[in-house]
């Protein structure tokens, strides 16, 4: 079993400040402490995946993700892997259609215009939509639990691909994350590394690392966002 309740939390991980960590491994403790199972531990989910991210980022994945650095990460939401990262000295830079904002519990508006899984910024994550990979094609991919039937990461992937792009890191359990347009693109490519993540319990979250094979160039065709 790879969830969090089995993880021992090695020194190794201090490397990095790493708050979303530092509360899973109190909050672990206390469980394991009063006898108690999966269902006490799941009833923070939402609160800290709201506070942080999906994914728990874990020293060892942290560091599998860096060395493919640098790295262009869109979907950021909060950026809070992106802040992990940089603490590994990833070169990474972070974009989402709808960044949170400090300022504002619901900066964008309305429930249905806001970033509505992130209260706060942990990274700078600049304003922009899956086009902005394609201004960077000699970064790494990243894309992290993007939400469920959207197009957005299928859209990133061809933006990328279209302008040249190399690499893709995803990370996010495949039937909660992405459409399926993204999920059979992967498959064209090259997969070259697949690991479990320490998740939540009962959270079958991944991490694959592709290398992506050449397209002809041709200006992508991107399928609409949906609200």
């Amino acid at each position: 079993m790879h969830d969090i309740m089995s993880y021992r939390f090695p020194e190794a991980d201090r490397r990095i400040n790493n708050p979303y960590l530092i509360e899973l491994r109190h909050l672990v403790e206390r469980i394991r402490e009063s006898g108690g199972d999966d269902n006490e531990i799941l009833k923070h989910r939402a609160e800290l995946t709201a506070r942080y991210a999906f994914s728990v980022p874990t020293i060892g994945i942290l560091e599998l993700v860096a060395f493919h650095s640098p790295l262009v990460e869109i979907g950021a939401g909060n950026g809070y892997w992106a802040r992990c990262l940089a603490g590994l000295d990833a070169d990474i830079v972070a974009c989402d259609r709808l960044p949170p904002d400090d300022a504002l519990p619901w900066p964008h508006g309305g429930w249905d215009e806001m970033n509505y899984w992130f209260d706060s910024e942990w990274y700078p994550v600049q304003n922009g939509d899956e086009r902005f990979a394609a201004l960077h094609p000699n970064r790494t991919l990243l894309l992290s639990w993007p939400l469920l039937d959207d197009p957005m990461a299928a859209n990133a992937l061809r933006h990328y691909l279209s302008a040249g792009g190399t690499r893709l890191i995803y990370i996010g359990d495949p039937a909660s994350s992405g459409d399926a347009g993204f999920h059979a693109m992967k498959k064209t490519h090259t997969l070259l590394a697949r690991h479990k993540l320490w998740s939540w319990p009962k959270i079958e979250d991944y991490v694959e690392i592709y290398a992506l094979n050449p397209r002809p160039a041709a200006a992508p065709t991107d399928r609409p966002i949906s609200s």
